[in-house]
């Protein structure tokens, strides 16, 4: 999956940086020379972790064990870049957090 990427958008940062939201912007615009406005992206890691303790009827040691069959699916694919694996890797270990809370 990772071969085909033109460029890859980190949908969290785009709320958590403007500068971030920026470049992908750029980016975007350089490969497709259309230019998206990311400038209502909301941080959606804050807000899921204010609500996380308020998710009822999900159990998130189950969602534990789908991120780390991800995460060794994906370690598995030949020729994944190390940064992307460690992007993804990163995102599993921030689910791994947020879910904790559910119980």
């Amino acid at each position: 999956m990772a071969d085909g990427v033109d460029l890859m958008i980190d949908v969290d940062r785009l709320g958590q940086s403007r500068d971030y939201a920026a470049e992908v912007r750029a980016g975007f615009q350089a490969q497709s020379g259309l230019a998206p406005d990311f400038g209502s992206a909301r941080d959606l890691v804050e807000e899921t972790r204010r609500s996380a303790a308020r998710m009822v009827g999900i159990d998130g040691r189950l969602m534990r064990a789908v991120h780390s069959a991800a995460l060794k699916f994906l370690k598995t694919q030949g020729g994944a870049d190390a940064g992307f694996t460690e992007l993804v890797r990163a995102k599993m270990v921030l689910a791994n957090e947020i879910t904790e809370q559910w119980r």
